[in-house]
């Protein structure tokens, strides 16, 4: 699946891809929550592999994206906020997505230190601060999430910190990406500097299996292969180590050859496969839309050419 695909399977409230070419913030949800932009650079080359959608720089001391307060923003006692950012700013808080006026309701962001960071702020307040600094330079993929027991940070797909907390998250504020609002019309100081990409605001708590769901079709080319009664083959070249790779058969296919695989250590999560293992990482997952499975599936480390597909049972002249 592609990345955004993940994430509209989770049913967001809001999804902004900042891949705008101009004009408005565009909500990707299909709930038609779009906000604006000021002070940002469009068109920049997005933080994801394999998709072309843009994203946004933001190098100003108000740079932002916003959205008006409104009721869809208050999810009460659960909420899971993530984006993609890459920045190599030092000594500075940046705030990548919060609701956090003078009422100060809660706020992501990275700390002076580049990690980071979730201060719930309304009620009780709670702070959750991670131990990655992430102001390296390089693309990252970070989420929160909160239950009305605990918040947690995710870094690049993986639990970085759990915090207790308590009460609801709801009140009056603007959601604010890429800065904060210091009330009667002022943005700043703390601002995001560099690019952000793919911020998504969910009124429910995602699994910590999601969110590294997410991550993964973030970062992979998300080759599929899918093979149907008159398919004889499929051919998979030149594929990385961090592919995943996702081969559907029906009642059918016999086998699933692929050759010159290029990853070096794959497991069939599936048990459908031969079950080698190979040193280094990457997952080969087999699924199909019948219970039955085939009676043979090879994973072959090279062939010439694909295994032969099986002669089908034909009634009055078709194939069954």
């Amino acid at each position: 699946m592609t990345y955004s695909s993940e994430v509209l399977a989770d049913s967001p409230a809001a999804y902004y891809r900042l891949g705008d070419a101009s004009g408005a913030m565009t909500d990707s949800s299909g709930n038609g929550r779009n906000g604006t932009y000021s002070n940002v650079t469009l068109g920049t080359t997005g933080l994801l592999t394999g998709d072309a959608d843009t994203a946004i720089t933001i190098n100003h001391s108000e740079g932002r994206g916003e959205v008006t307060d409104a009721a869809w923003m208050d999810t009460g006692t659960t909420l899971t906020v993530e984006a993609w950012i890459k920045t190599s700013t030092t000594g500075v808080y940046q705030y990548i997505v919060n609701r956090d006026t003078t009422g100060r309701l809660w706020c992501l962001r990275l700390t002076n230190t580049g990690v980071l960071q979730v201060e719930k702020i309304v009620g009780t307040f709670a702070a959750s601060t991670g131990t990655t600094a992430l102001n390296d330079g390089a693309r990252h993929h970070v989420a929160f999430t909160y239950d009305g027991s605990n918040i947690r940070l995710y870094v690049d797909g993986a639990l970085e910190q759990t915090t207790a907390a308590t009460g609801s998250l709801d009140g009056t504020a603007i959601l604010g990406i890429g800065s904060t609002y210091a009330g009667t019309g002022t943005w700043g100081p703390h601002r995001f500097i560099g690019v952000m990409d793919e911020v998504a605001y969910y009124g429910t708590t995602l699994s910590g299996t999601r969110i590294a769901a997410h991550y993964a079709a973030g970062t992979s080319t998300g080759i599929t292969v899918s093979l149907d009664r008159f398919t004889s083959a499929a051919t998979m070249r030149d594929v990385s180590a961090t592919t995943f790779i996702e081969v559907a058969v029906d009642r059918f296919t016999a086998a699933a050859t692929m050759l010159d695989v290029a990853i070096p250590n794959v497991t069939d999560v599936s048990n459908e496969l031969d079950g080698r293992l190979r040193s280094g990482s990457g997952t080969v997952t087999i699924t199909r839309p019948v219970t039955a499975p085939p009676a043979s599936l090879v994973l072959a480390e090279a062939y010439d050419k694909a295994m032969p597909y099986p002669t089908p049972t034909m009634v009055d002249g078709r194939p069954t």
